[in-house]
């Protein structure tokens, strides 16, 4: 492993900038409802008013329908306390979300890049190169952030030996969005029978 005294301190700055600026346009346009943060929070609003989904899919009022059919019933359910203060409060607590989401992300990276010489000059370049992608999510505040964060701690806790915890965080991952259901065909393909069970 590199001596971490040598490592240069640019690039964990650079991150941490990074950070800074996810959170800033976030919470810019979290706070003006806009986005899929209106949509996730008119949802989950409604599952906080009135303990139930939405049913209306069809009211010429966009605002008083259903906002993301195609999500799981668990994802408002599961944001529902989120909207119990209102929109800003919401807002903020989103973007601590998202803000978290990257880091903890960043950080499962750092692990993985450390391990290899000159890593962490390799995972600035890679967010470096990511950064496209990355405004895209902080400007119309999916969940992608957190949804990383999920597979890459699964992931992670799966190779250093827990499953059950692996299992059960790409579980969360793939409620919240179906693509990291995927994962299920890896721990499949790998016997992870552990994790395999605690996904499920």
């Amino acid at each position: 492993m590199p001596d971490a005294a040598r490592q240069p301190r640019w690039p964990m700055l650079a991150l941490l900038g990074l950070l800074l600026a996810v959170a800033v346009v976030s919470c810019r346009q979290a706070a003006k409802l806009d986005f899929d943060f209106k949509h996730f929070y008119l949802d989950a609003r409604y599952v906080w008013e009135h303990a139930a989904l939405n049913p209306d899919f069809d009211n010429p009022d966009r605002d008083q329908r259903r906002q993301l059919p195609f999500y799981l019933p668990a994802v408002s359910v599961l944001l529902a306390p989120l909207t119990a203060f209102g929109p800003l409060p919401a807002a903020a607590i989103w973007t601590a979300m998202q803000v978290a989401g990257l880091a903890c992300s960043v950080i499962a990276l750092h692990r993985w890049f450390a391990e290899r010489e000159r890593g962490v000059r390799a995972l600035a370049l890679a967010c470096a190169l990511a950064l496209p992608a990355i405004y895209e999510a902080a400007k119309f505040n999916q969940l992608s952030f957190v949804i990383l964060a999920l597979v890459l701690a699964g992931v992670g806790a799966v190779q250093r030996g827990s499953p059950l915890r692996g299992g059960a965080l790409l579980g969360v991952a793939a409620v919240a969005k179906l693509l990291p259901a995927l994962f299920a065909l890896w721990l499949l393909i790998e016997r992870r029978w552990k994790a395999l069970a605690a996904f499920a």
